[in-house]
């Protein structure tokens, strides 16, 4: 990726930041083997969580708390496939796994019947969005059914797939890759062979989220594809307050399911081919990949 796409991400995310500077109203701040995770209060009204200087998402006030804002927005890459994916044109129903809570902005797109099942493995962000008074609200009102597992994501997947335990989702949502420290180990040929245990068939997506303000992820993800022997489809968008810029990419082994209501190829501006790079649990290097 060419320095101006990262710059217009850095800058989407500042704009985003600066409605919850600290002088807005620290509302927790909390340390754990984690790391730091702070929630401020937004300028506009409604809180954002961060992690370091990452955010990880935010929500409005009442009455607008069910809007899936920052990353996730409805003409977001991951919007458009929430809401025009071939299951919602009838009375299907969407299965859903997502890697990384965050703010659970994600469940906001969940409808009656759908399965929405999370992997976390910070429990002060689950803290957040569950008990009797979670700070983010968007789990307590999805319409999906929605459960959170505790753990490192990778295990817990290689747990359930060797128990026989298949989760069949149509979407699987890897989010765990905005902040300053990438989980190599959810980035790996091995690793994207246990989510394939996983996938309902040849038709389920794999979204992969890269809004890093850092790190030029794509080449990894494109050595995946290649090994997968699948497809892919890469969506940056643009965004004004309360969205920000974001880059999905989406991975299928048919091209056909690639094939969603406006989700059409937008690649961050000017950005070159993306030269393969196979990440494998044996070697990596993120140092070829920074900004």
């Amino acid at each position: 990726m060419q320095p101006i796409a990262g710059a217009l991400l850095i800058l989407g995310t500042l704009a985003l930041y600066e409605s919850a500077k600290p002088e807005q109203g620290l509302v927790l701040g909390e340390r754990n083997f984690y790391g730091a995770l702070r929630v401020f209060e937004l300028a506009q009204g409604g809180k954002a969580l961060f992690h370091a200087h990452t955010m990880h998402g935010a929500q409005l006030d009442p009455p607008n708390d069910r809007l899936p804002m920052a990353y996730y927005g409805p003409e977001s890459g991951i919007g458009l496939l929430m809401r025009n994916h071939p299951k919602r044109t009838g009375e299907g129903r969407l299965s859903v796994g997502i890697v990384g809570l965050g703010t659970g902005t994600l469940a906001t797109y969940g409808r009656g019947g759908d399965d929405f099942r999370y992997y976390e493995i910070n429990p002060q962000v689950v803290e957040l969005s569950q008990g009797a008074t979670p700070l983010f609200t968007y789990l307590r009102d999805s319409m999906a059914n929605v459960d959170v597992e505790l753990g490192d994501a990778r295990l817990l997947l290689e747990q359930e797939a060797g128990a026989g335990r298949s989760q069949k989702f149509d979407i699987l949502v890897l989010d765990a890759f905005a902040g300053d420290a990438v989980p190599v180990h959810l980035l790996t040929r091995e690793a994207f062979d246990v989510y394939e245990k996983h996938l309902r068939d040849n038709g389920s997506i794999i979204a992969i989220h890269l809004s890093s303000r850092h790190i030029n992820l794509l080449p990894v993800i494109e050595g995946i594809r290649e090994h997968l022997n699948g497809y892919s489809l890469v969506h940056f968008s643009q965004g004004t307050y309360p969205f920000i810029e974001s880059l999905w990419v989406f991975l299928a082994k048919r091209p056909e399911a690639l094939q969603v209501a406006g989700l059409a190829p937008s690649p961050p501006p000017a950005m070159p081919p993306a030269e393969a790079r196979l990440w494998t649990d044996d070697y990596s290097n993120i140092f070829q990949l920074i900004y």
